[in-house]
């Protein structure tokens, strides 16, 4: 996972783009659980301090969010909607 650098956001994308099968299959997995059936897409977000968060949605609710705190491409924290 590596985040561009920036302030602001970009536009969505389909989420094999920016992370690797494994990870696409356990966000699939988890999407499903929710009873969500859409395509996946991720776009990054930055605040203003630069950190970077990883927004994965389906049909248009963002169900998942990796954040990287430390701004060195690694995943600090993964949020995931609960039912």
């Amino acid at each position: 996972m590596h985040a561009p650098r920036g302030i602001g956001r970009l536009e969505w994308v389909p989420v094999s783009m920016v992370l690797d099968r494994r990870v696409v299959d356990r966000l699939r997995r988890h999407r499903n659980r929710l009873g969500l059936r859409g395509a996946m897409s991720a776009r990054w977000v930055w605040d203003r301090r630069g950190e970077a968060t990883l927004e994965i949605r389906a049909e248009r609710f963002v169900f998942a969010e990796i954040v990287d705190y430390g701004r060195d491409g690694r995943a600090d924290a993964v949020f995931v909607a609960r039912r």
